[in-house]
């Protein structure tokens, strides 16, 4: 089986900075937020923003992916495919984000909406799972 996804450096290294800053901020994630099991593979903490009409929001989550099968969580647990994979994440996210958004960020919407966005690319995917980290807004200027 090969894995393909589609990749952009410069996003990945600019959201690899945020996150590891955002979620440093907002107090490392413990190891117990997103149930393991050997199907699982964690993807590492991840920062997105929605834009608000007065604020933009950024969002700090820890992801993990879970498989069907165990084999596939071997296959896309190697670090290269988990780089992969992890852009994959961060161009879902910038693609299907809420424009804009007034109410707190719906965590099992969008867990779906990852699910649902991935499916063609990473085919033995099962379900994405989200830990929400921290929010902080920043208002516009």
């Amino acid at each position: 089986m090969r894995v393909q996804f589609a990749f952009s450096p410069l996003v990945a290294v600019v959201c690899l900075v945020l996150s590891t800053h955002f979620a440093e901020a907002a107090g490392a994630a413990k190891s117990d937020d997103i149930d393991k099991t050997s199907h699982t593979v964690e993807v590492g903490a991840v920062t997105f923003s929605v834009d608000a009409p007065l604020h933009t929001q950024y969002v700090v989550t820890k992801i993990a992916v879970e498989f069907t099968e165990s084999a596939d969580a071997r296959l896309f647990g190697e670090p290269k495919n988990i780089v992969r994979l992890r852009d994959a994440i961060l161009t879902t996210l910038v693609d299907t984000r809420p424009y804009p958004i007034e109410t707190e960020l719906d965590q099992d919407a969008l867990q779906l909406r990852l699910k649902q966005a991935l499916t063609h690319q990473v085919p033995p995917l099962n379900a994405v799972k989200v830990a929400i980290l921290g929010t902080r807004k920043v208002p516009r200027r």
